[in-house]
């Protein structure tokens, strides 16, 4: 979907807030207890399991479209009008696996009724510590998620910039917002004004280079 502003051009960057992972989830039925064992069932059966995601260029299915880049699997994509639907269908066992938010995935994981393979961060979430990262799970420098920034109008005084971003500093490490966020599966973030440019180009360059291998294009 086409946006009405240029997120660089039209605003002035503050801090990162926050960021989150997703976890990659089976249903109980698919035979593969870890992403190695996923990853050899798929090749195995190439166009046979299925992934759901709230909907083209959702975060869902952005992360299984880097894991399909990243581990050549041939997996089908099943769009939803959101996330939890396919979760929904998935404890069906109308799909083989998701990529979702890590808690409204946790009661669903800790009643059995969906099995967690990997977290999608860099190192292991608050919210699953015993899931294994992507990474760890033998998908070397798979990452993905979301990240949340303050922005403010384009041409805000510096003077005002810099305080904002001390006091979003300050926030983010009071012991009751982490405490919030490490309950949400959230990681409290802040940063220069600068890295949230960067992040915001980089990213960017990513998702279109994920989307347009999955042959996605802007509505």
């Amino acid at each position: 979907m086409r946006v009405g502003f240029d997120p660089i051009a039209d605003f002035s960057p503050i801090s990162m807030v926050a960021s989150a992972g997703q976890v990659l989830v089976v249903h109980p039925s698919v035979p593969a207890s870890s992403v190695k064992e996923l990853i050899t069932l798929a090749h195995a059966q190439p166009g046979k399991l299925n992934f759901g995601s709230g909907g083209k260029g959702n975060q869902s299915h952005i992360s299984a479209e880097k894991f399909k880049l990243a581990t050549g699997v041939d997996i089908v994509h099943i769009p939803y009008k959101g996330t939890v639907q396919a979760v929904s269908d998935l404890v069906a066992g109308q799909l083989q696996l998701v990529f979702v938010d890590m808690v409204p995935a946790m009661p669903h994981i800790r009643a059995g009724r969906l099995r967690a393979l990997a977290v999608t961060t860099e190192t292991r979430s608050a919210a699953l510590p015993d899931v294994p990262t992507m990474s760890e799970a033998g998908v070397p420098g798979y990452r993905a998620g979301v990240w949340w920034v303050v922005m403010a109008p384009k041409g805000t005084p510096e003077a005002i910039i810099g305080r904002l971003n001390a006091e979003l500093g300050r926030i983010v490490k009071l012991p009751d917002v982490r405490e919030k966020y490490d309950s949400l599966g959230v990681t409290a973030e802040h940063s220069t004004p600068e890295f949230v440019t960067e992040r915001i180009r980089t990213e960017t360059v990513e998702a279109v280079r994920v989307l347009k291998a999955a042959g996605v294009e802007p509505e």
